[in-house]
């Protein structure tokens, strides 16, 4: 799974807009995507590499292909050197109640299989899944955050109540205002655009794998540790920082068959018919500088989504869960 871990640490904001079009007269504004797809973070460090050498490592930066030669997972967030992961869309926990602390530790409920099926429910779906509470509405954890330590407990059933995090427990959003220039560097008239940018909070770095060890066409090794690396638009620019002392060796269940996404996944026939628990699906273009072109938006399963079985060219990207 993870043959390196690195973290990265920006000097300033970031920005990574969405897929919506922006039309003068219609719109100034764009949504963002925090944290970043782990296509952004792979494409960077591409980036990375072709400007340092670009024949050495053509084994890693494969231009004007899709993919390159490594994979990267997450991202996750590293807070006051504690790793933090997505949490499942198969863990549940009761509804908040207004002007309920969000923060409280929530007492987890997972998703459970049905072994036989009523016979009121009707349906072609070979299994039927539910979550239940003795009171209370339940909702989803899907889409929040959780520690590591916090987060193999409960898969082992260790542990019941964990503390959960929203993602704006990494980040505040900041509004950027800027104008369009011409060709010759004067301000176009009516031209002004507003779009969010993050600020990670104190103590907070964007966490990511890599599944194989970098190194160049003839085997030599390289390391990326204190590497200025620019991700995201505007090219904002931070540090990249070794974090291999990181990796421990966790005890993953063995008896399930059910595999947990720590990065997003593009939806295909295969990883609809294995899909067990997600969100709202992510829909993401971008510009193709290959081509010089837009790409073609594509739609892709959350962090934190469920699968019965592995998807077959993501392998790094899964870890088993009990439900």
């Amino acid at each position: 799974m993870f043959k390196e871990l690195y973290s990265f640490r920006p000097i300033d904001t970031l920005f990574f807009r969405g897929a919506e079009p922006m039309m003068m007269g219609e719109s100034h504004s764009s949504n963002f995507h925090f944290p970043p797809p782990s296509h952004t973070i792979e494409g960077a460090i591409r980036t990375f590499l072709f400007h340092k050498d670009r024949n050495g490592f053509s084994n890693l930066i494969k231009a004007g292909e899709r993919k390159g030669g490594f994979n990267v997972i997450g991202p996750m967030f590293l807070l006051d050197n504690n790793i933090f992961l997505p949490v499942p869309f198969a863990w549940y926990a009761k509804k908040k109640k207004p002007r309920e602390d969000s923060n409280k530790p929530k007492k987890i409920i997972k998703l459970k299989r049905a072994t036989q099926y009523n016979s009121f429910i009707k349906t072609p779906e070979k299994a039927l899944y539910w979550a239940k509470a003795e009171e209370n509405e339940l909702e989803s954890l899907g889409g929040k955050w959780c520690g590591i330590e916090d987060f193999f407990e409960v898969d082992n059933d260790k542990k019941k109540e964990i503390e959960i995090k929203n993602i704006s427990n990494f980040f505040c959003k900041e509004p950027h205002t800027g104008i369009a220039l011409s060709s010759n560097r004067t301000v176009r008239k009516s031209h002004i655009y507003s779009f969010t940018h993050s600020r990670l909070k104190e103590g907070v770095e964007i966490l990511f794998g890599v599944d194989r060890e970098l190194s160049s066409n003839d085997g030599n090794k390289l390391s990326i540790d204190g590497e200025i690396l620019k991700l995201g638009a505007e090219q904002k620019f931070g540090k990249l920082t070794n974090q291999n002392q990181l990796l421990k060796k966790y005890s993953f269940n063995d008896d399930t068959s059910y595999f947990m996404t720590l990065s997003i996944i593009e939806g295909s026939e295969e990883t609809n018919k294995s899909v067990t628990a997600t969100g709202s699906i992510i829909y993401l273009g971008g510009w193709d500088l290959h081509k010089g072109f837009h790409k073609e938006m594509r739609g892709y399963f959350p962090a934190g989504t469920v699968f019965s079985e592995p998807v077959a060219g993501n392998l790094h990207n899964f870890i088993k869960i009990k439900i």
